[in-house]
Order: structure tokens, then sequence, then C-alpha cells
């Protein structure tokens, strides 16, 4: 059926088995300007993702969906691990190498002047090597941190874990037991939600940390790929259904709960409403004249997720070397106009810098693909 903005009522489509997930990249969008915002909270001051981590749990999911829908032909038509991961690298890798090198770059400059970090040479070194590789470090400033020169980076870190394992038993997977795995899951998850008092788990160096960053990407995945594999093969373009996803995301990230239900409140959004979600957004598209946008979001929002933390260290630096970290002051004016410009920078670097290394690599291996994926972070398109 044919779709018309101005149609008030939802407007089924067909044909939906390859498509690109416009509502997913909305969502996507969203969400890593929210893990923006809960970084560097005094640029938005009195805004606050109050459960902005939780972004990462909707990531995991909508990985999962988009991998299935994009892997699942070529698992059966004989692709292997090997082929699998060159795939995903191509996909991940240059920007999280561009975000490295602006890391990097920016501890070396700070070492040389107020090394406000506390990088030493050999440190530093280590890190960055380690780094080079998707291996945590260690660092004497960020000792609890997996990755210290790029922080967002351990989510990558497990993603990968549970796309290799993915990869590695796709073809046992049904859908039975990954609904298994998904209930031995839970209870793991439940038990580190009461344990440290909420799920913002998986970043550090704990015992505690990295198990609950296993598990916090390992269900969300696992749900993920169960939604692309019973999912409606149907979709509905409908403008107020989609307003109703956004302010859904928008809600669970931002709206604060009493320390008190912090467990319970995490709990219910990454168990459910996050996977229902990510559901959501496989049957239901924004209107054609709002397409535009959505896949703006999701081509800036690993460029976002991936730069946000080395690009606004190295602001910082330069700017407190010149006096400049007044404008803080000015939140969370200045933070609104950060996110447009971040979102801007997300397309461009997209467009100028990883895309045509994307087609280059691809040259070496001709299937891979120069579209990305939900990544964690990924998509304007399957890959």
């Amino acid at each position: 059926m044919r779709d018309r903005a101005s149609t008030d009522g939802p407007q089924l489509i067909r044909g939906a088995d390859k498509r690109v997930f416009h509502s997913l990249d909305a969502l996507r969008g969203i969400a890593a300007i929210t893990v923006v915002m809960l970084h560097y909270n005094s640029y938005f001051e009195p805004l606050s993702p109050s459960h902005g981590y939780l972004a990462v749990d909707l990531f995991f999911a909508m990985s999962g969906v988009v991998l299935e829908k994009a892997y699942a032909k070529r698992f059966i038509g004989g692709m292997n691990l090997r082929e699998f991961l060159q795939i995903r690298l191509i996909r991940l890798y240059p920007l999280y190498l561009l975000g490295l090198l602006i890391a990097v770059a920016t501890a070396f400059i700070g070492m040389h002047g107020h090394n406000a970090m506390g990088w030493q040479a050999q440190t530093l070194a280590v890190s960055a090597l380690l780094s080079l590789f998707f291996i945590p470090s260690h660092s004497q400033v960020f000792y609890d941190q997996l990755f210290p020169l790029n922080r967002p980076t351990w989510s990558l870190f497990f993603e990968l874990l549970v796309n290799i394992a993915y990869a590695a038993t796709w073809r046992r997977l049904t859908v039975r037991r990954l609904l298994v795995t998904c209930s031995i899951l839970a209870p793991a998850l439940v038990y580190a939600a009461f344990r440290n008092g909420d799920l913002n788990l998986g970043w550090g160096w704990s015992p505690g940390h990295i198990a609950t960053g296993c598990i916090r990407a390992a269900y969300g995945f696992a749900a993920g790929v169960v939604i692309a594999r019973v999912g409606p093969k149907r979709h509905f373009r409908n403008f107020g259904l989609f307003a109703v996803l956004v302010a859904t995301c928008v809600a669970v990230l931002f709206l604060p709960a009493p320390a008190s239900i912090a467990p319970v409140s995490d709990l219910i959004c990454v168990l459910v409403v996050l996977p229902a979600l990510t559901y959501a957004g496989t049957v239901v598209e924004p209107p054609r004249y709002l397409t535009g946008v959505a896949s703006l979001f999701g081509v800036a929002s690993y460029a976002i997720y991936v730069l946000h933390v080395p690009v606004l260290q190295l602001w910082q630096s330069i700017s407190g070397h010149f006096g400049l970290n007044a404008l803080v002051i000015d939140a969370p004016y200045v933070g609104l106009g950060l996110i447009v410009i971040i979102i801007g920078k997300g397309w461009l670097v997209d467009r100028i810098y990883d895309v045509p290394i994307r087609r280059a690599l691809g040259g070496f291996r001709r299937q891979a693909p120069v579209d990305g994926s939900v990544a964690i972070p990924g998509t304007r398109s399957l890959d």
C-alpha cells in the first residue's frame, strides 16, 4: 500500500524482509546522544539522563535484530566465523581507530602541558598498544576503566565477544535455545542489579563489572535475535505510534527513579521495556517526511558514540588552556548547541572518512558491506 505522509491511520508496508529500520535508526541516535549527555552532564545541566547507562542495553538488542536480519542468509550460504569477523571489523574498526588516535594525541599533548589526566609515557604506550587490538588495559588514573583512553569502548568489546559466540553457534541457535539463554541470564541480571544498586555495570575491572558486561550484552543481543526471527513481516508508517516510541525511549533514559527502587526499575527496563521497544521499532516506521531525519540519526550514531569522549577530552584540554571552561555556566544551551554540532560531525565523519575507508577495505573483500549496522552502537541499512 502506498504511503502518504498526510494519512492519519497506520499505513501497511509489505516486503519488509530486507529494509532499513528507520525507527531503530532514530532510537539509536537518541541513545547515542543520551550517552554524550551522561558523560558530559556539566554542559547540559539541569537536563540529566538519569538512566542514560541503559542506552547500551538498547544498542545490544538492536544489534541482535539487525545482525540476524543481515547475516542469516549469509550463514545459510556458508559464511564462516572468519568471514563474519572480517565484515564486523571493517564496520567497526575505522571509527574506533580514529577515536583511539584522537585520545592518544590528547593524552600525549597533556603530558607536555597540564597533565590533568595523569598519563605517563609507559602507561600510555601500553594502553594504546592494547587498545589497537580491542584489549582492555589499566591506567594510573582511570584504573577502574576497561578502556581508559576511550571509555565507551567497553560496550564494543563485549558486543564483539557476543558477536563471535553468535557466529560460532549460529546453526544451533534456535529460538527456543535463545529464550532459554535469556531465562538463564535474567536471574544473573537480577542479582547484579540488587548487589550493585543498579545496572550501571560493565565498564570496570572488577569481576562483577566484567561478568555483568558480558551478561548485559548477551541478554540484549539474544533478545534481539529472537525479535528478528519471530517478528512480523509487515510494518506500519504512523506518526503517532512513532512519536510514542521516541517518547518511551526518552522516558526510559531520562526519568529519575528513587535509589530504593533503582534495581527494580533498571531490571524492568532491561528485561522487558527495551526489548519491547526494539520489537516495536521493527513494526512501526516514521512517515516518509521523517525518514531523512531518522536516517541522519542512524548514520551519525556510531560516530557520536565512539568519538564523543576523545573529541570532548581534546576540547576540554584546549579550552582549559585558554580559559574557556566557563562556557559550562551557559548550560544547557551550550550543550544543546553541542548536540547539533556532534550530529553534524557524526554525519560528516561517516561520509568523508568512514564510508570511503570501508569501501577501500571492501575492495580486499568483495562482499564486505559499505553501510553500517547497529554497533552499539549502528545503521542506515543492514550490515
